[in-house]
């Protein structure tokens, strides 16, 4: 069954918040950190501000790019690689506890979009 998510980031004083007032977790703690940033700006460049970040468990289409579960116990949170489909060094980004708020348990696959907003 696939499930698709859309959040919202901003970025102020050079960092990244989900910007979701119902999920029950504090600012600092829907920071972005983990290399989440990192992959924004390399998609979108420094100067982006606000963008949605897509999140779906099964590929959409072309413009959703994959991540593969390495760890769905590290630290209270999930790590993913994401996979750029090329020989490279695909990063790793974690995502904090505030992922099971979202989901239930961390599937294997996830694919993302991110679109500035």
């Amino acid at each position: 069954m696939e499930k698709s998510l859309k959040l919202l980031m901003r970025k102020e004083k050079g960092k990244w918040f989900n910007i979701d007032e119902k999920n029950g977790f504090t600012r600092d703690e829907n920071e972005m950190v983990g290399g989440v940033p990192d992959l924004i700006e390399m998609f979108l460049g420094t100067k982006i501000e606000n963008v949605e970040i897509i999140l779906s468990t099964e590929r959409v289409n072309c413009t959703y790019y994959p991540l593969k579960l390495i760890s769905d116990k590290d630290a209270g949170g999930v790590s993913y690689m994401v996979d750029f489909g090329f020989k490279r060094k695909n990063p790793i980004i974690w995502l904090c506890k505030v992922f099971w708020y979202y989901f239930e348990t961390a599937p294997r696959n996830l694919y993302y979009k991110i679109i500035p907003v």
